[in-house]
């Protein structure tokens, strides 16, 4: 018989070739992942590297819907107990507006409703996590300031009228905030809102003067229905977004899915591949054992 004088070189390029598919099947045990390198399947690396950028615009979309979405929640809290402060002055505003009370009695309304404008000033400085929900895009600085050394009142709107908003991973966008100007006063010459703080002031120089007579309360409820107004608005907004982040968490479990029928291990067929691995290179190692221990290949063929 003629011997094969690449036995030896056959045998070993067999053994590396094993010892290579070994390393390649225990990664895909430990990992999960069927293809490791673009070489592997460029097919389906190239659509995993598709599904990849997609899941990870879809989860920095979830990351920042949940601070988002607790913020507009701040948001709308503090709207609802801001009409509920206006009814009250509503409350207090009509029982005084009837030209018969005292001086004094004048004088409590018009506390009282300093008191309720102190309040809203409040909520209208409303911040949730370092940002100034009513500023517009101008986050960090206090929303409203209010001048009392004037007659009446005055607010100062420090924000901007601008609406901070969120980007859907589909490119759309959802407004996230309502410019605080449009609610509470203090905006731009021309500018129509509520004015909520602004009525106030003039409800409150009016019975703090003796003028209660002629107090425009109507003021106060065209400020609760546009008030009212906004937050509906805003609400819708709110379910909105509530409605995409339930669309984008199914849209990632559908890409994780796609994800693992690309490039998933199967753990039963790797195992099954592993264990026939490590029979091959038994036996190749058998081979060299055996071919290292004859003098003459042509004996150990024989």
């Amino acid at each position: 018989m003629r011997a094969d004088p690449f036995f030896v070189q056959n045998t070993m390029t067999s053994l590396n070739q094993a010892q290579s598919t070994q390393q390649q099947l225990t990664e895909e045990l430990a990992t999960g992942v069927s293809v490791t390198s673009l070489s592997s399947n460029p097919t389906a690396a190239a659509q995993d590297g598709m599904v990849t950028s997609e899941i990870s615009v879809d989860d920095t979309f979830s990351q920042n819907e949940a601070t988002t979405y607790s913020m507009m929640q701040v948001t709308d809290s503090t709207l609802t107990d801001v009409v509920s402060q206006l009814q009250s002055a509503i409350s207090a505003a009509t029982s005084g507006d009837n030209g018969t009370l005292t001086s004094a009695n004048e004088q409590s309304v018009a506390d009282t409703l300093e008191g309720i404008r102190s309040t809203i000033l409040g909520l209208a400085n409303t911040s949730y996590q370092g940002v100034s929900i009513f500023a517009g895009t101008q986050s960090g600085v206090t929303a409203f300031t209010l001048d009392t050394t004037t007659t009446p009142a005055t607010v100062n709107y420090n924000g901007d009228n601008n609406t901070m908003i969120i980007s859907t991973p589909s490119g759309s966008t959802i407004p996230t905030s309502i410019p605080g100007d449009q609610i509470f006063g203090g905006g731009t010459a021309g500018a129509t809102g509520a004015n909520v703080l602004g009525v106030l002031s003039n409800l409150i120089n009016d019975f703090s003067t003796g003028a209660s007579g002629v107090a425009d309360t109507a003021a106060l409820s065209s400020a609760v229905t546009q008030v009212a107004n906004l937050q509906s608005k805003f609400d819708s907004g709110m379910q909105q977004l509530s409605t995409t982040a339930t669309y984008v968490a199914g849209q990632v479990t559908e890409l994780a899915s796609t994800q693992n029928t690309l490039v998933g291990a199967n753990y039963a067929q790797v195992s099954t591949q592993l264990a026939s691995n490590e029979t091959q290179q038994s036996a190749l190692l058998d081979v060299m054992a055996s071919a290292d221990k004859s003098n003459d290949l042509f004996d150990y063929l024989n």
